[in-house]
This record gives structure tokens, C-alpha cells and sequence, in this order.
């Protein structure tokens, strides 16, 4: 069919073909059909419509949304079904896993990416199930940066807000009697503590919460081997300091005051493998052993030189200490 179009300036002669259709597949289904027409630019007829009108013999159309002076196929409708709607509701739309069911699945990371980026309500509902069953998302109210509430929280988010929950409820400031000599249980806060390189080498800051409640820190380059599971009873030496103008409780000198002696009885082969395996493993070194052999008690000492480092031991200490149970 002759058609009249229009580009900037000059009316135009085109050629427009019949409709035709277009299949579409993905992964072997007809996921439906496009339906399209040749546009074939013939000629510019005139600036004037009148004119370009005259110059037309036969049956013609005028179509001004018809511009531009090359060749070009022309979509005229589609009914291409939407990605969501090619597999049921209970499965992947994308990525490695389309097509198979969501709660079959252990790759933590693809049911994530589905649970954020899944249009179907139903398909982000199973993703979040499987997270909860898999123990990576847990119920957990809170409010994003934009104030909007969530019901659902991955558990290192979770744990994080505990976490701030819980280091805004400490008491801050100064506490305790400066100078003062003290032993409390302290128990240290990861997220909170942090390290940084100077000209004197690395420093550290450890942040402590006491059982009763209290906030304290260490500033310097040899941090005490203090648990962030459980509380841990020291000796320290309180000082009051203040960091951008906001008081502050320093604790200096600090001692651990936990009794890592062994006593190993009844004498067997198995409980001795037992702590020799346990100082291995460089967990929770005792500092002396006693040990009931046949022939009576023995007791073997360690002292700072048997330590690479807190609680670990040298490769010299740990062969006396085999060497000690004969193993």
C-alpha cells in the first residue's frame, strides 16, 4: 500500500507491506507473536501535503507518524507473555536455576538474588521461606535509612543491630575511680573494636562491656586476649580519658585472671591425648599442668617463653609437653 509520511521538512512516498508474524521462543517454548509491516522508502514528494497529494495515482494512505528516509520493519502489536508467566509460580524465573523449584534449592546466594530481585510476590515468598529454613533470614523488625519497616532481617544483619541495641544500652563515661585498681568481667565487642597503623607501629582498640553494664575500652599495642562469647574475669587499672570531647573509661595493665590450670586424672592415655590435642589446637593453653601418674603427682610448668603469642604455644613447648605425657 502507497503511503504519504512525513520527516521534518518534506512530505514522503513509502511502499508498506502486509502485516506478518513473528515467533518468539525461549528455551524451546513459544513464548508468543510479534506482528509486523516492511516499511520501504521510496522518494520526498513536497513541503506542501496538497501537493504531495497530487502527485499520488492509485489508492493511497497518509500516515504523518510514518517519517524518517531508510527501510524499516514496523511492530504493529505483540502478545510476547511477560518472563514471569513462562514457569509456575513456585520456581526460578532466572539465572542458572529457571525453571526449577525454589524450596529445592541450597545455593544460598541464587535464592538471595531471587528473594531481592523476583517481580512475582509469590516466587520472593518462597525464596524467603527457603532463607528462614536455611537459617540465613530470621524475623527481625526494624527501619531501613528511608524509615521504612522490614518484618525480615538476614541473621548477620540481625545480629548487628543487636549488637548496636546492646552497645547503646552500656552505660557510658566516667566510671569506676580513676587509678583505681579493679576486677570485673569484661567481654569484647567485635563490631565495635578496630586497629590502625601509626608511626609507633599498629594500635589497637578493643571496646569491652563489663557484666554489670558498663562501657570500657583499651587503647594500645599489646590488646589482652579478652573472649567476645563470654565474660572474662581481669584486673585492670582504670583511667579516665576523654575522645572528642565526650568522656570516656580507659582500662590499662589488664590481667587476665582465668585459672587455665589442668588437673588430669584418672591416669589414662586417653585424657592425657585429650589436652595434648586441646593445646594443638592452641585453645585455652594452660599454664601448669598437674597430672597423676602411678608413682604420684607431676606437675609441669609453663612459663612466657613457651608462648608464640596469647594462649598459643611454641613447637619447642608443645614436644616437652608430649614428650611430658609420653606421646
Amino acid at each position: 500500500m502507497q503511503t504519504i509520511g512525513f520527516t521534518e521538512k518534506y512530505y514522503t512516498l513509502w511502499s508498506v507491506g502486509e502485516p506478518y508474524e513473528e515467533k518468539h521462543y525461549y528455551n524451546g517454548m513459544c513464548v508468543g507473536s510479534t506482528w509486523k509491516r516492511n516499511c520501504t522508502f521510496i522518494q520526498n514528494l513536497s513541503f506542501d501535503l496538497e501537493i504531495a497529494k497530487s502527485k499520488m495515482s492509485g489508492e493511497y494512505e497518509i500516515d504523518l507518524e510514518l517519517r524518517g528516509h531508510s527501510s524499516f520493519s514496523r511492530t504493529i502489536s505483540s502478545d510476547i507473555k511477560n518472563r514471569e508467566d513462562y514457569f509456575p509460580h513456585d520456581c526460578f524465573s532466572f539465572g542458572i536455576y529457571e525453571g526449577t523449584k525454589i524450596m529445592e534449592c541450597d545455593n544460598v546466594w541464587q535464592i538471595e538474588r531471587a528473594y531481592q530481585q523476583e517481580k512475582s510476590a509469590r516466587r520472593r515468598a518462597c525464596a524467603r521461606r527457603k532463607l528462614i529454613e536455611l537459617g540465613v533470614l530470621v524475623r527481625y523488625t526494624w527501619l531501613d535509612g528511608n524509615d521504612k519497616k522490614n518484618n525480615y532481617a538476614t541473621l548477620d544483619l540481625a545480629n548487628s543491630l543487636n549488637a548496636d541495641k546492646y552497645f547503646n544500652s552500656l552505660e557510658k563515661g566516667h566510671l569506676f575511680k580513676d587509678g583505681q585498681k579493679v576486677e570485673i568481667e569484661i567481654k569484647r565487642i567485635p563490631s565495635k573494636s578496630f586497629s590502625f597503623k601509626g608511626n609507633f607501629g599498629r594500635t589497637f582498640i578493643d571496646v569491652y562491656a563489663t557484666r554489670c553494664g558498663k562501657l570500657v575500652k583499651y587503647m594500645g599495642n599489646s590488646p589482652a586476649d579478652i573472649s567476645s562469647e563470654k565474660f572474662t574475669k581481669v584486673q585492670a587499672t582504670v583511667k579516665h580519658d576523654f575522645y572528642n570531647e565526650e568522656a570516656e573509661t580507659k582500662l590499662i595493665n589488664i590481667k587476665d585472671l582465668t585459672d587455665y590450670s589442668y588437673m588430669i586424672h584418672p591416669n589414662t592415655e586417653e585424657s592425657a591425648r585429650e589436652i595434648y590435642e586441646l593445646l594443638m589446637d592452641g585453645k585455652n593453653a594452660p599454664d601448669e599442668f598437674l597430672v597423676n601418674f602411678k608413682n604420684g603427682y607431676k606437675k609441669l610448668k609453663l612459663t612466657k617463653k613457651d608462648y608464640s603469642a596469647p594462649r598459643e604455644l611454641t613447637y619447642d613447648a608443645l614436644t616437652r609437653i608430649g614428650n611430658f605425657f609420653g606421646i
